[in-house]
């Protein structure tokens, strides 16, 4: 899972990183926040929150699949 804001820097890094691991044959999804900068994760409780919530989620439903 890769998150990124859609105001940070290293958007469009992201944005190609998850398009190279998908072409690898690997699950790859890509969450893009609108207006969010580099870390707002860590710095923006109520939209950090919710990102969390859903690399949480998504990290769930992968152990889940795989049987963990």
């Amino acid at each position: 899972m890769f998150t990124v804001g859609g105001a940070d820097p290293l958007l469009d890094d992201s944005q190609f990183m998850a398009a190279r691991w998908q072409a690898a044959g690997n699950l790859a999804q890509l969450d893009v926040w609108p207006e969010c900068a580099h870390g707002f994760t860590n710095s923006a409780p109520g939209t950090g929150r919710a990102a969390w919530g859903r690399i949480a989620g998504w990290l769930t439903a992968r152990l889940d699949a795989a049987g963990a």
